[in-house]
């Protein structure tokens, strides 16, 4: 074998392979989701991009297909900056996130510090993560990025192979849940108008206002359903838009209009054991049941 045989490989520029954070980046991450679950270990889905929060706009914010929770992720492609650790922890008041990615071409030592200290200094519900991306190329081969994670939370490795212990390897989890949603649109077809999140974690329902949608879904053990905003909508738009009607709301849905910067409102959970098969039409139909009664009642008020 001949060194012919072999390529360089050469760093490329970040701004090269993207050549805006905003326009390029942001859209390209949002849809390659799955190169930075790989590194980090979360399953990344459903994510939305320039998240309102108060004067800022997060630049994605996912779900994590294991439990549901919130993952807020911050890209810039310079050297880490303060701004940006500024905008994190405001992002993180303002959302209800609970994993925190920073992604950036490097980081300071100072900004290496503060993610360890939030990690060691918040409770085990928060999960922060520092991942530097890289482009890199041989010859005129397409360039491909790489994200490498420089901090992550203490005994995250421990935590992950606890979690692989407790629940169904990834693809059997998606496997479930979309045998679980075949039997759902069986039983109730109408519902196969409705969208689907890409982990089929959940589905969410188009009402009559534009700017609302009925979500709802399965956990590992639970079924729930709550009102959100469509993508991109200001989250306190929509909080506005329901605390009009908030009396009545209160009144016939479950779970109450949550602060103003939140995500969720009237949230419903029922405990359900999922993996009992025969248990499934009973929560299939409370699902459906319930949807219907959160469709109603906005078409009532008018909302």
């Amino acid at each position: 074998m001949n060194d012919d045989q072999f390529g360089t490989l050469r760093e490329v520029d970040l701004r090269e392979a993207w050549k805006d954070e905003a326009l390029n980046f942001t859209p390209w991450l949002a849809a390659h989701l799955d190169r930075l679950s790989e590194v980090i270990g979360v399953e990344l889905t459903a994510p939305e991009t320039e998240v309102p929060v108060t004067r800022f706009s997060a630049d994605i914010l996912a779900q994590n297909g294991a439990d549901g929770t919130m993952v807020l992720i911050e890209n810039q492609l310079e050297m880490s900056d303060h701004r940006h650790l500024g905008q994190i922890m405001t992002y993180l008041a303002g959302l209800d996130a609970e994993t925190i990615v920073w992604v950036a071409r490097d980081f300071r030592d100072a900004h290496l510090s503060a993610v360890n200290w939030l990690n060691e200094n918040t409770t085990s519900r928060f999960a922060f993560f520092a991942v530097k991306v890289r482009a890199v190329q041989i010859a005129d081969s397409p360039i491909a990025p790489i994200f490498e994670v420089v901090v992550k939370p203490n005994e995250w490795e421990r935590t992950l192979k606890r979690v692989a212990r407790n629940n169904p390897n990834t693809a059997e989890l998606f496997d479930f849940r979309r045998t679980f949603w075949e039997a759902f649109v069986e039983r109730h077809p109408a519902s196969n108008e409705d969208t689907s999140a890409g982990s089929n974690s959940n589905r969410w329902r188009k009402v009559a206002n534009p700017d609302l949608r009925i979500s709802y879904g399965i956990g590992m053990n639970e079924v729930f359903v709550f009102l959100r905003g469509g993508w991109g909508v200001d989250r306190h738009a929509v909080h506005a838009l329901l605390a009009a009607h908030q009396a009545q709301l209160d009144e016939r849905l479950q779970g109450t209009l949550r602060e103003p910067t939140a995500a969720h409102h009237y949230v419903t959970r029922q405990p359900a054991d999922l993996t009992d098969t025969a248990q499934w039409e009973q929560w299939i139909d409370w699902l459906a049941q319930t949807v219907t009664q959160y469709e109603t009642t906005l078409r009532e008020l008018g909302i």
